[in-house]
């Protein structure tokens, strides 16, 4: 630590088999946090329904959202949900795209699962060409 400042180093680690991203932050002398994310089964099909140009904007979205930052931190394009959808309880808006996922947090890991990946048109959030209701 020189001059005040917090130094800090992230480490990328990039999974395409399982789809976990994990990042290491030294924030703290002594203290380090590891941030990862998976995606469900259903959550890759729904991924993979996208065309490949859809999938590279949701997976930046998705390292800078949930693995960069805080997955808890509530902004204007994430945030929890008012009421939970099955095990997820946080949403992720990415451009028209849609990430409806849950925190699990530990001493030293924070894991975000998702479970829904959609696209929202109008009031709806079209999941595999399934309209629901938002």
């Amino acid at each position: 630590m020189r001059g005040g400042r917090i130094s800090r180093c992230s480490v990328f680690v990039l999974s395409v088999i399982d789809t976990v991203v994990t990042v290491v932050d030294n924030i703290f002398v002594g203290r380090s946090v590891t941030r990862d994310y998976q995606m469900s089964e259903d959550a890759r099909a729904h991924w993979k329904f996208f065309d490949v140009f859809a999938r590279q904007i949701i997976l930046d979205g998705v390292d800078e959202q949930l693995v960069d930052d805080d997955p808890l931190r509530e902004t204007y394009h994430k945030g929890p949900l008012k009421r939970p959808v099955g095990e997820a309880n946080h949403k992720l808006d990415i451009q028209k795209w849609r990430i409806l996922y849950s925190v699990a947090v530990e001493e030293t890991r924070v894991m975000s699962t998702i479970y829904v990946v959609g696209e929202k048109i109008r009031e709806k959030l079209h999941v595999m060409g399934k309209e629901y209701q938002t």
